[in-house]
Parts: C-alpha cells; structure tokens; sequence
C-alpha cells in the first residue's frame, strides 16, 4: 500500500510542479521518491517518512538558491498600464489636435497617446 501512496504523492507533486513552475513542489517530489526507495528496502513506515521530511527539507534547501536565480520577480504593478509608468517611448504619429490621437512605440508596442492638458502631457491607451 504504502509504495502507491509514496508513487502517487511523487507523481502528484512532479505535475504541480510542472503546473506552477515554482520550484516549491520538487523537493517534495525528491522527497516522496525517497520514501519510495526506503520502502522498495522494506524500511518501517515511520522511518519512510522521517527520510520523506529529512529529504524533503534538505531538496528545499539546495534547490531555492537555484530556484531564486532563475525566476524572476514580478513588479507590484505589472499589468496594463503601470508595467509602462514612466518608461520613454518613441513617437510615431505625432498628436495634431485636442481630439486626435497620436502614437507611440513603447517596449514593441503601438500604444495611442491623447493630449488632455494644454502642457505637454501625454497619456497611453
């Protein structure tokens, strides 16, 4: 019984893994693998899963510094239009009225650019 449960907890935490993409499911992954092996050595259920958490606990160690080296990490703000606060952008189609807007590359992106002041300010949509 024992070796499915350790098989299926192995394999439960690989998918989350690969679902997350986080790095915090694989130690537990290691560690359900060594269960397993302790198991397939006919190890007592008790010390299967002290070797689970001890195994566990030492992946998550080695593996974070790792982990944090390859991931970035996200903004704050980093959707729509605060992912660009105060970012230069080139202009394109230059504004010619109140009501026409003009546009402007910013990071591959043709945004529009309106003037709502009458000094030089310039808002993306």
């Amino acid at each position: 019984m024992w070796f499915w449960i350790w098989l299926l907890l192995a394999l439960a935490f690989v998918v989350m893994e690969i679902l997350t993409t986080t790095f915090y499911m694989i130690p537990f992954a290691i560690g359900a693998a060594i269960g397993l092996v302790a198991h397939l050595f006919d190890a007592p259920t008790g010390l299967q899963i002290i070797l689970f958490f001890l195994a566990s606990g030492i992946a998550f160690a080695a593996i974070r510094p790792f982990a944090k080296s390859v991931t970035k990490e996200a903004l704050p703000n980093s959707s729509g239009i605060d992912r660009v606060l105060g970012q230069k952008a080139r202009v394109i189609k230059a504004i010619s009225g109140h009501n026409e807007p003009g546009q402007v590359l910013l990071n591959s992106e043709i945004w529009l650019a309106i003037q709502l002041l009458k000094k030089a300010a310039m808002f993306l949509f």
